[in-house]
């Protein structure tokens, strides 16, 4: 790592990527989530790029995602139940939303997010991040995994934070993704897993600073 400042590295990492996409980012709280075509408002997701639905949500209604062409960072709880056409511009539209381009079909986009944190607990930690308390030591638990039960074992990270889920984004993309921004939690992850700042999702963005001079 170069010798600059930590935090100037990730608040320049997390600008560079913020250019690269749409400007919106929100969490949701209600336990059902609605929309409708008819509606004008609908439309005002065009730029939005990132939900960070909680996993409270139990319901999606037809359309919620209408005219959500941009959406990316986004997951669904596992359990919940889908209406028709949630992503509505998939169907008799020429325009492809984001997600297609990557799953194809509705079906395939609704099975990726509802499993997109499998096996990947400090993505999901770091996705959630927004809903819970106490997060930062969370997630130095989570990395430091330990060797043996004895707590002066060595501690060892969890290489889960390298890895990269359906989007191929890293934890670091996530968090530069995310409605609340919590530099301690970047500092964190690039301090575990630095090569986070130059992994690229799967729409070829790095999660961190990708020129450094």
């Amino acid at each position: 790592m170069p010798s600059r400042d930590l935090s100037e590295l990730l608040f320049v990492s997390t600008m560079a990527l913020k250019e690269l996409e749409p400007t919106h980012s929100v969490t949701a709280s209600s336990p059902t989530l609605e929309s409708h075509p008819s509606s004008p408002d609908t439309c005002n997701c065009k730029s939005m790029f990132s939900l960070e639905m909680p996993e409270i949500v139990s319901k999606v209604g037809g359309s919620a995602f209408y005219c959500c062409s941009c959406l990316r960072n986004e997951a669904f709880p596992p359990n919940a139940v889908f209406g028709d056409y949630t992503f509505f511009q998939v169907y008799g539209s020429e325009s492809f939303t984001d997600l297609q381009q990557l799953f194809g079909s509705e079906r395939e986009i609704i099975r990726e997010l509802q499993h997109r944190f499998d096996r990947l607990p400090i993505h999901k930690l770091v996705y959630y991040q927004s809903y819970h308390q106490g997060v930062l030591h969370n997630l130095i638990a989570t990395i430091n995994m330990r060797s043996g039960q004895d707590h002066a074992a060595r501690s060892k990270l969890d290489p889960t934070g390298n890895q990269q889920d359906c989007l191929g984004m890293t934890p670091l993309h996530i968090l530069a993704c995310s409605a609340v921004h919590d530099l301690e939690l970047c500092r964190v992850v690039v301090e575990k897993h630095p090569s986070n700042l130059i992994t690229k999702d799967r729409w070829m963005h790095f999660g961190g600073l990708h020129q450094m001079r």
